[in-house]
This record gives structure tokens, C-alpha cells and sequence, in this order.
């Protein structure tokens, strides 16, 4: 049997029972392979290098561990090393993917949690290194941090061949050293901090030759459409290499138009009009004479009073639930699909194939998505170059007309993260306020049947009636006043539906996101403002617009119905509520002094009789008084809140009508 040992340093932990694998350098057989699609977790040995808990198992034939364990500047976390196996020089190669943007990596030569070497990447951190642990002492062997990792998916390939290690990325040469500090042990794999790392298959060879990359203008992102209209569609791929950007079009495979784009890209775009009302179109396109598959889509009827579109968000991190979801669109007829934001995890990586464009390559390249912007894209230029939208001028906010309809997607990450200064704000007075308003006050509105509005952040949820302030002093009185009939929104990852003041609101955020299961069925309470629980579960909703009528359905993963509501607008009373609110002038409600020390004045004014409430919420969104309960006449108003020997702070004060709602943030100092 051969020994294994290591370069002045002792063994705290004795190997038994282990194959050894005895490997010759002109060896060159496959020694060692998993695809994972079998129950092998139990070959495998998890060693948690911190006092937390990881969370490996197999899902869909990839190994997984999501959850967050890690510890500081020491890049410790989790591992899990194969059994039954030590190795002294080898070639590994493995799929990987880290939706994630902290640290993934592998373990080889490991010997015990003190004494291995490692490769490790974090995306977000812009560090890819190859360490040495020994006697329990991390050190760095070489090192690549000079930009963002940009892919999630990647094959990577480890050479250990006596002193001599290389790490290859996607057959790239990164990493290399020189060290014989450790001669032998096992292999496995490592995370900290990320709660997505999945891994495909593991090859093990005795010798192998690494591939030459492959650098060709082969499109990574396929053809995908974007604003389908009766006569117009904006047709978008991408390419590994900048090239030439060319469409073929037409009515067949045999008779078609050739478009081209002059200038070499890596994002391309090319923009048809003169199409004809309700017609099928093929096409395919080309980059440096390499072509794509032949599509096709079918422009929509010339105002249509009937059509459907699928809803959903949320997106990012877990791409197998996305597969599944996106699985289930094949049951359903359709026109387009609305996203509610965080397409991905990380914006600022350029491949959004992983999460999000793969799964839904059957059916991108024939309808049309609209997405509205999520926080998880950051600052990130991809999201204005992967989606082209209606308005050129602010591609983050913008509207259109469909049909009987008129579809407006907003802004309001600030909601969330008030502190980001690149988030826009939806403040009153801020330009994307005042577009809002002026959209929803113009003639498509107006016109329209239907008012849908979309954003990432979601203006109630049952946790807390104010969970996110600025969503509803700003947002719902313009919903409200406007008669939007639909809100829309992710990023609290579940499913969510209630209606406050002939406003539906829906959060459809199961799009893949972490969080939520297969089924947990309603675990929580209802929210006291909808009067509907939250349920923690992967989902997409279908929305059915038949003229004055609106079928609204939700399902789970397994494609089963979970939820429904019908809606008509000739019903009594539902528009025309809806028109008064419109034209009534908005109620008012402010606060004085504020910061206030022992004592604050609540003035507010109704243009109509109306039962009024006032009720003050900690920041934890904790009802803790009840200032009015009772019915005022129209006119001004007011009410002296006495805070003395109360404890200081911030809190927030809601005014409840019957056609307004409005929440200010108060301040007690001392």
C-alpha cells in the first residue's frame, strides 16, 4: 500500500479504510467519474470548518449546498470530500455553477480540515486563488483578481502533477505553483458564504489533454425577441466574440429579407418594422457566418380584445426551480410574459444564460418578456443591454398600450435600499414620480380598460403594513387615484394576493429565488390589509384580459391552480368607484412639529365625509396606537398626540379613508 504524506508537518488524523488509487504518469484512464444522478451522498463525507450548519444534498442531478455558512477573512465554510478515494496526481475536471457571488470552489490533497489545497472564487469579492492549508495555517499559492468573475456556469479543470498545479477555467489557464507541501489525499468541494453552489459531474483522469478554448462568435445567448407589436419586433443575441450582426426574415425559410447591422458586438440588435397585423414570421440570425437555428413568432392582431400573459419574478440563484417553473408555461396559451425583477443574482455578471435566458429558450424567441427592474441587477449596464424596452429615454421605467390594456413597469428599488443612491426615487417632485403620474393621467390610460402596473418591490405584505413606506404614501394614492387595477411585484419570495381599494395586489416572486418550496401550504397568517396569507412557494400567475373581463390565476410548481379571481368592469360599482376616485382632488395628511420633543400635531384635510383611522406603527411595522377610529365630515382636521415620558425614536403614521391612504414617517427626540 502507498503511503501518502506530508512535508514537515504532522498528521492530526489517520486515514483507515481508503483506496488507494496508485497513478502513473503515462496513465492516462479514466479513474474516478459522478453525474450525480443517483443517491451517492453517502459516499461523500460533509466537514463544516465552522460552527454553523451547511446544507448538501442532490437535486436534478447536481449536487447542491445552499446554505450561507462561512467565517470572515478565512474563506472557511463547508466541505464535502469523496470518500474512499486518495490521489497524488491526477487531472479533475467539474461543472460548476455559482448563482451566488461568494466563495465556491475544490479541495484536493485533503488530508484533514487543517491540511489541503484549495481552489476558491468569489465573483463579487473579483478573487480567484489557489491556497495551501497547512497545520491548520492558510496560505495564497497564486492569485487572479484583476476583474469580475463574469461567468456562473463554468467548467473547471485541476492538474496536480508532483509539485506542478494548475487551475484552468474554461480550459483557460489561470492559477499555477509549485508546492509540495501535501504529496496526496482526496478531493471534494468547498463553499463559504454562498448559498448557491451546484455542481454537475466530476471527472477524474490520470493524465488528460486540456482542450484549446474555444473563442469562436458562436451565439452564448440566443435569438430572443423583444416589443412585438403588429408591426414591429426588436429581435436581440449574443455572441462570445465581437462580429457582425445579421437577421434573415420572412414569411418561410425559402424567401426571406436580409437585415444587417454594420460594426462588430458582443450584444447585438437589430430593429424590424413594416410587419403585418397578426402574420408569422422566420427568422434566424448570423454572427461571422455562423447562424442560429430558424424561429419564428407571429405578430399580434391589430388591437386586440383578447389576450394572455404570464406573470412572475424572482428569478435569480436557483436555476433548477426556474426550469421547473418556466416548465409549466408549455401548459398554457400566451402572448407575452411580464417579470417582476431580479432576472439574476448578480447584474453586474455578463451571463445571465444560467438563470435566466436558458430556461426560457423555448420561449423567448417567439414572445416577447417584459422586465421590470430588481435590485439584484444592481447598477448594471447588462439589464439595458440584454432588454430593449418601449421608452429609449429611461429603459428602467416605461409604459405601453396592448390590446384593451395599458401596461406601465416603474422603479422602486429605493423602496427597499433608500440609502442607494443609483436607485431612482419615487418621491413626489422626482422625475420618475412625475412621469408616473403623467402616465397614468394620459389619454392611453384613460382610454384603457385595464391598468397594470409592475415593479420589483411590493407596496403590502402581511409581515408589516408598512413594510416599505415611500411604496405606500407615494405610490398607492397614485394607484388609487388612477384606478390601476392590478400591482404587481416580487422580491419577498412567495406568493401574496389581496385588494385594498379596488387595487389588486399581487407578489409573484417564486420565480427561483431562495426561500420558498415546492409546497408548505399557507404556514402563515393572513395579512389584516388583504385579508390573504403569504405562502412561501415557488409560483407564476396567468392573467386572461376578454374585453370588460379579467380571469386571474396562480399556480405552483407543479402546475397545479392555487389561486383565481374574475374580474368585470361592467360589474356595478367596481369602475365607476374607480372614475370617482379619479376625479375627486386628494385627501392631505401632515405632521408638525417634526422632530418633535413631548408633543405632534396630525392635520389633514378629506374632500368627502369618510370614516377615518389614524394608527401609529413602530419601524418594525408593530401597530402600538390607535389615534382615530371614527367618521369625519369633509374639511380640515386635526389631532394632538402627547408623548411625554415616552421612549424616543422613529415611527410612522397611517391615515386610512375611503379613498385614501397615506403614511408619513414621524420623529421623537429628546
Amino acid at each position: 500500500m502507498r503511503k501518502y504524506f506530508l512535508t514537515n508537518i504532522v498528521l492530526p488524523v489517520v486515514w483507515l479504510l481508503c483506496l488507494i488509487v496508485n497513478i502513473s504518469a503515462q496513465d492516462s484512464t479514466l479513474i474516478f467519474e459522478e453525474d450525480f444522478d443517483n443517491d451517492v451522498l453517502s459516499e461523500w463525507q460533509i466537514i463544516d470548518d465552522v460552527n454553523d450548519n451547511s446544507n448538501w444534498f442532490l437535486d436534478e442531478s447536481h449536487l447542491v449546498q445552499d446554505s450561507n455558512i462561512g467565517q470572515g477573512s478565512s474563506q472557511l465554510g463547508t466541505n464535502i470530500i469523496k470518500k474512499d478515494l486518495l490521489l497524488d496526481n491526477f487531472t479533475l475536471r467539474t461543472k460548476m455553477y455559482s448563482t451566488d457571488d461568494d466563495y465556491i470552489g475544490i479541495v484536493f490533497r485533503y488530508v484533514d480540515s487543517d491540511n489541503y489545497y484549495r481552489f476558491i472564487l468569489s465573483s463579487q469579492r473579483k478573487r480567484i486563488y489557489l491556497q495551501k492549508r497547512v497545520n491548520g495555517v492558510t496560505s495564497l499559492l497564486d492569485s487572479f483578481t484583476d476583474e469580475e468573475w463574469h461567468y456562473v456556469g463554468f467548467t473547471t479543470t485541476i492538474t496536480a502533477d508532483n509539485n506542478n498545479l494548475k487551475v484552468y477555467l474554461n480550459d483557460e489557464l489561470y492559477l499555477e505553483a509549485q508546492d509540495n507541501s501535501i504529496t496526496g489525499g482526496s478531493i471534494g468541494f468547498m463553499s463559504c458564504y454562498n448559498n448557491g453552489n451546484f455542481f454537475d459531474w466530476i471527472k477524474i483522469y490520470s493524465s488528460f489533454q486540456i482542450p484549446e478554448p474555444d473563442y469562436n462568435a458562436a451565439s452564448y445567448r440566443l435569438p430572443y425577441i423583444q416589443n412585438l407589436t403588429d408591426s414591429s419586433v426588436v429581435i436581440l443575441w449574443g455572441t462570445n466574440t465581437a462580429s457582425n450582426s445579421i437577421v434573415h426574415i420572412g414569411l418561410d425559410t425559402n424567401s426571406y429579407q436580409i437585415i444587417e447591422e454594420s460594426g462588430a458586438n458582443f450584444n447585438h440588435q437589430i430593429d424590424i418594422e413594416n410587419l403585418e397585423p397578426y402574420t408569422k414570421y422566420y427568422y434566424r440570425v448570423y454572427s461571422d457566418a455562423t447562424a442560429s437555428d430558424w424561429k419564428y413568432f407571429r405578430t399580434p392582431k391589430l388591437n386586440p380584445d383578447e389576450f394572455t400573459f404570464l406573470v412572475y419574478g424572482d428569478t435569480q440563484n436557483n436555476f433548477l426551480r426556474h426550469r421547473e417553473i418556466a416548465g409549466n408555461f408549455a401548459d398554457h396559451e400566451f402572448d407575452f410574459i411580464a417579470h417582476c425583477g431580479d432576472a439574476v443574482q448578480r447584474g453586474i455578471r455578463n451571463d445571465w444564460n444560467v438563470e435566466f435566458f436558458d430556461p426560457l429558450n423555448d420561449y423567448l424567441s417567439e414572445k416577447p418578456i417584459y422586465v421590470a427592474i430588481g435590485n439584484h441587477q444592481l447598477n448594471s449596464q447588462n439589464f439595458y443591454d440584454y432588454f430593449e424596452t418601449p421608452n429609449e429615454e429611461h429603459e428602467n421605467y416605461y409604459s405601453f398600450t396592448y390590446g384593451n390594456s395599458f401596461f406601465i413597469f416603474f422603479d422602486n428599488r429605493s423602496a427597499a435600499y433608500p440609502d442607494v443612491t443609483y436607485y431612482p426615487s419615487i418621491k413626489e417632485g422626482s422625475p420618475q414620480y412625475t412621469w408616473l403620474e403623467n402616465q397614468l393621467s394620459s389619454t392611453q390610460a384613460e382610454e384603457a380598460e385595464w391598468i397594470f402596473a409592475f415593479s420589483h418591490v411590493p407596496s403590502y405584505h402581511n409581515f408589516s403594513l408598512n413594510v416599505y413606506p415611500d411604496n405606500t404614501q407615494y405610490l398607492v394614492p397614485l394607484f388609487e387615484q388612477y384606478g390601476v387595477d392590478f400591482s404587481f411585484s416580487g422580491h419577498l419570495h412567495g406568493y401574496e394576493r389581496g385588494i385594498r381599494n379596488n387595487v389588486n395586489y399581487v407578489t409573484a416572486a417564486g420565480g427561483g429565488g431562495i426561500g420558498p418550496v415546492k409546497d408548505d401550504g399557507f404556514s402563515d397568517p393572513p395579512n389584516p390589509l388583504t385579508n390573504y396569507p403569504f405562502r412561501r412557494i415557488y409560483n407564476f400567475c396567468k392573467v386572461e384580459v376578454k374585453n370588460s373581463k379579467v380571469s386571474f390565476s396562480a399556480y405552483d410548481i407543479f402546475g397545479d391552480k392555487i389561486d383565481s379571481k374574475i374580474i368585470d368592469s361592467t360589474a356595478t360599482g367596481i369602475k365607476e368607484s374607480l372614475n370617482n376616485i379619479k376625479n375627486n382632488l386628494k385627501d392631505s395628511f401632515g405632521a408638525y412639529p417634526n422632530p418633535y420633543n413631548s408633543e405632534v400635531i396630525f392635520e389633514y384635510e378629506l374632500t368627502a365625509p369618510s370614516n377615518v383611522s389614524i394608527k401609529l406603527f413602530n419601524v418594525l411595522g408593530q401597530q402600538i396606537d390607535k389615534l382615530v377610529n371614527s367618521y369625519h365630515k369633509k374639511g380640515k382636521h386635526k389631532v394632538v398626540l402627547n408623548t411625554v415620558g415616552k421612549s424616543s425614536g422613529v415611527f410612522f403614521a397611517q391615515l386610512v379613508t375611503q379613498n385614501f391612504n397615506k403614511t408619513i414617517k414621524i420623529i421623537q427626540s429628546k
